[in-house]
């Protein structure tokens, strides 16, 4: 019975999602007609009205990333209310750069800290970066983890995990939180994200010694050997975050973390949803 309603809710998610696609796509692309090409083995420039530019090659995810970020706006911002001027940014699994470069955009005075380990999809982080003309993203290609050493990391269609296995496997560099955070000197952050295939469990929970300098938290958890979102939900709580995340615990889903002094500055509709 389990299996059957997790199939209606993918199928539901599937169509509804393609249903917003179709709507949004001409609003939220100048040349919207391209945007199909990829589908049929074809790179193109998609050039977005707010001024954004993606190359998106086929075979891969690249389209995926593009379209939830501005076209679902994929939940990272959409829940938080407005940041500082100046706000500092961490970026963790940026793959070609869809959430670095619209947060940079939103938000020009910004420094954002784009982590992306595997090599091809970092030069086209890198790529973007450059043909958006960001000077305020700041790009490191690496891992983080919960120990400093070198692993393997599969990658596939320019989506990587350390849990992937029967793919291209690819040895980078990784370090902690708590190391990056000292060798970047970073002494507040206002927003990290994270979309890291699985390994946000161990990033997070290992991060006890800079967790306190983060004032909001937007992730996509996996439920990885059957770990679920109550647990993330009950570290980050006990650590003074307000927490709310959605219930799906077959794969993934989404988890927003605010500290509680910031509570005040939520809209109505954030601080209905809150698990406290």
């Amino acid at each position: 019975m389990a299996s059957i309603v997790w199939n209606f809710r993918v199928f539901v998610s599937k169509w509804t999602n393609r249903f917003i696609y179709f709507i949004k796509i001409p609003i939220v692309y100048k040349n919207w007609w391209a945007i199909f090409l990829p589908k049929i083995g074809s790179g193109v420039l998609l050039e977005l009205r707010s001024g954004q530019k993606f190359l998106i090659r086929p075979k891969t995810t690249d389209l995926a990333v593009v379209n939830e970020t501005y076209l679902l706006s994929h939940s990272y911002i959409s829940w938080f209310e407005a940041l500082s001027d100046n706000p500092i940014i961490i970026d963790i699994g940026a793959n070609i750069g869809d959430f670095s470069i619209q947060i940079a955009s939103l938000y020009p005075n910004s420094t954002v800290y784009a982590v992306e380990p595997i090599k091809s999809t970092f030069l086209m982080l890198n790529f973007h970066v450059n043909l958006n003309s960001k000077s305020n993203i700041f790009l490191n290609q690496l891992a983080i983890g919960s120990s400093t050493e070198q692993i393997s990391m599969g990658s596939s269609h320019a989506t990587s995990s350390k849990f992937f296995k029967s793919v291209d496997v690819e040895t980078v560099n990784q370090e902690t939180l708590v190391k990056f955070f000292h060798e970047n000197k970073i002494a507040r952050c206002d927003l990290m994200k994270l979309d890291c295939e699985g390994a946000e469990w161990e990033i997070i929970m290992g991060s006890d010694d800079v967790i306190k300098l983060v004032d909001r938290i937007v992730m996509e958890y996996h439920c990885v050997d059957g770990k679920t979102p109550h647990e993330l939900a009950n570290w980050l709580k006990d650590r003074d975050f307000l927490v709310y995340h959605s219930n799906n615990q077959n794969w993934n889903g989404i988890l927003w973390a605010i500290k509680s002094s910031l509570y005040d500055n939520l809209t109505q509709q954030s601080k209905a949803l809150l698990i406290k």
